[in-house]
C-alpha cells in the first residue's frame, strides 16, 4: 500500500512535468540505485490486481542494480502494460 501511494504521489508530480518543461525548467529525474526487478514486479502485481480477469506473466532478468528514476520508469511500464491489457487480445 505504501509503495502504491508513493507511486500515486509520483504520478501527480508527473502531471506537472509538462508545464515545467514548457517553462524551461526541464524534467527533473530522481535517480536511485535499487532493485529494478522489485519495482517492476510490484507494478505488474498492481496491474494484475486491477485486472483479475487477465493473466499477466512476466520474466524479468536484470542481473545488477541499476541507477534509474524508479517512479518514472514504473509509470512508463505501467502505462504500456495497462494499454496492452485494455486494448490487447484477451489472451
Amino acid at each position: 500500500m505504501k509503495s502504491s501511494l508513493s507511486r500515486m504521489s509520483g504520478l501527480v508530480e508527473n502531471v506537472m512535468d509538462l508545464p515545467r518543461a514548457r517553462m524551461g525548467g526541464g524534467i527533473v529525474l530522481s535517480l536511485s540505485k535499487s532493485d529494478l526487478v522489485q519495482t517492476l514486479q510490484h507494478l505488474i502485481d498492481e496491474v494484475q490486481v486491477a485486472n483479475a480477469d487477465r493473466l499477466i506473466t512476466a520474466s524479468i532478468n536484470i542481473p545488477e542494480i541499476v541507477e534509474v528514476d524508479h517512479l518514472r520508469l514504473a509509470q512508463m511500464i505501467s502505462n504500456l502494460l495497462s494499454n496492452a491489457v485494455t486494448h490487447g487480445a484477451q489472451n
